[in-house]
C-alpha cells in the first residue's frame, strides 16, 4: 500500500510539466514522420468523362442512360508529393481545374455494336473506368471501376398528329376548324421507346379568340401509360401553326315564296305560320350583306295543300353555313284553293 501511495504521488507529481513534454513529443513525432515519408494520399470525385461517344450514333445506337452517365463522379484515391497535393487540393473546388490533374473516363469505342443490334430491345455492356493523372500523380483506388451502359438500337416512325382544342370561344363565335401546318411528324428514338410511343398531340388553346389566328403550339409525344416522354426522343420539327378559323354568329329570318303556277281553277293562298328564324355563321363581311334567307316553294300544278320539307341549307348565300347544333330542315304548308267564280248583277243608274 505505501508503495501505491509513493507510485501515485510520483506520477502526478508536476502533471502539467509532463503532459506539455508529451504534446511536444508528439509534435516532434509527427514532424519526422513527413520528413521521412513527403507523400501523401487523397480522395477526390472527378466528373466521368463519355470519350467518342459520338460514334454511336454514327453506327444506329442510342445510349439511353446518357444523361444519368454524364452526372457520375467517380472516388479515386491519389498519391503524390505534398507540393503536388496541395496544387490539387486547391482546384478542387473547380471541375475544370480539376480535370487538369485527375480525369476518368469511359471509351466507347470498347462497346460490341454487333451484340447491340442482335439484342431485341435494351441491352446492358460494362466499360471500364480508366483514369488519367498528372505526371507526378498516382491513383491507388477508383471506385466504381466499371460503368453500365445502357443501349438500344435508334428507329424513326412517323405519327399522325392528334390535334386537341383546349378552352372555348366567346359568345356569339364558332369555331369552324383547326388545321395545323405539320399534320404528320418524323419522330426518332430507340426501338424500344418508338414501341412505348402511344400519340403526338398538339394541344391548341381558343380561349377568348374571337377571329381568325395563327397560333404557335408545341408537339408532345404521349406514351401508352398517358405520359409525357417528348424529351426521351426527337422529332423532325418540334412545334407546328395552328390555322384557327372562327366565324361571327348571327340570326336571321326565313322568308318563304312559292314560284310557278297551281293547276288550272288553282290559286295560292300563302304559307301559314309564325316567322321562323335561324343561326348562321360566316365572315363578317357576308354575314353584313345578308337581310334574310330567301327559300322557295315549287307550285307548278299544284290542285291541293303542298305540305314539304325544306333544307335551308341548299338556299344559304355562299361562304354561309347554318351554326353546329342548328335543325336545318323546316317543315311548311303552302296552302292550294279552288278558284270560285260569282255573278253580280250590276243595277244601271246615275
Amino acid at each position: 500500500m505505501k508503495y501505491a501511495k509513493k507510485f501515485f504521488s510520483t506520477l502526478f507529481e508536476d502533471l502539467h510539466w509532463k503532459l506539455l513534454a508529451l504534446a511536444a513529443a508528439s509534435i516532434i513525432w509527427f514532424i519526422g514522420m513527413n520528413m521521412s515519408d513527403p507523400y501523401q494520399n487523397l480522395i477526390v470525385s472527378p466528373r466521368l468523362q463519355l470519350e467518342n461517344i459520338e460514334i454511336m450514333e454514327s453506327v444506329g445506337i442510342v445510349v439511353l442512360n446518357e444523361d444519368a452517365l454524364r452526372d457520375i463522379n467517380v472516388s479515386v484515391l491519389v498519391r503524390a508529393l505534398r507540393s503536388d497535393m496541395d496544387k490539387l487540393r486547391a482546384a478542387m473546388a473547380d471541375p475544370e481545374q480539376l480535370s487538369a490533374f485527375v480525369e476518368v473516363s469511359v471509351d466507347f469505342r470498347a462497346i460490341d455494336t454487333d451484340a447491340v443490334a442482335a439484342a431485341d430491345g435494351v441491352s446492358t455492356q460494362m466499360l471500364r473506368i480508366s483514369p488519367n493523372l498528372q505526371a507526378g500523380f498516382e491513383h491507388l483506388s477508383i471506385n466504381p471501376v466499371h460503368i453500365g451502359v445502357a443501349l438500344d438500337m435508334s428507329g424513326r416512325q412517323v405519327f399522325s398528329v392528334q390535334t386537341i382544342q383546349y378552352g372555348d370561344v366567346p359568345p356569339g363565335f364558332e369555331l369552324q376548324h383547326i388545321r395545323l401546318e405539320n399534320e404528320h411528324v418524323t419522330v426518332r428514338g430507340s426501338r424500344s421507346d418508338l414501341r412505348m410511343i402511344s400519340l403526338v398531340q398538339a394541344t391548341v388553346d381558343i380561349t377568348r379568340v374571337h377571329e381568325d389566328a395563327e397560333i404557335t403550339v408545341p408537339f408532345r409525344v404521349i406514351d401508352i401509360n398517358g405520359e409525357d416522354m417528348t424529351d426521351r426522343v426527337q422529332l423532325n420539327v418540334v412545334e407546328t401553326t395552328a390555322y384557327v378559323r372562327i366565324w361571327q354568329v348571327r340570326e336571321a329570318e326565313i322568308r318563304l315564296r312559292g314560284t310557278g303556277s297551281p293547276a288550272s281553277g288553282f290559286a295560292f293562298a300563302g304559307i301559314p305560320g309564325d316567322i321562323q328564324t335561324v343561326e348562321i355563321v360566316g365572315p363578317e363581311e357576308l354575314l353584313d350583306e345578308i337581310e334574310y334567307i330567301h327559300a322557295e316553294v315549287d307550285l307548278t300544278g299544284a290542285s291541293a295543300n303542298i305540305l314539304q320539307t325544306l333544307d335551308i341549307t341548299e338556299w344559304l348565300p355562299d361562304g354561309i353555313l347554318l351554326r353546329e347544333g342548328e335543325q336545318s330542315e323546316i317543315n311548311i304548308t303552302a296552302r292550294i284553293e279552288p278558284i270560285e267564280e260569282r255573278t253580280f248583277t250590276v243595277p244601271r243608274g246615275n
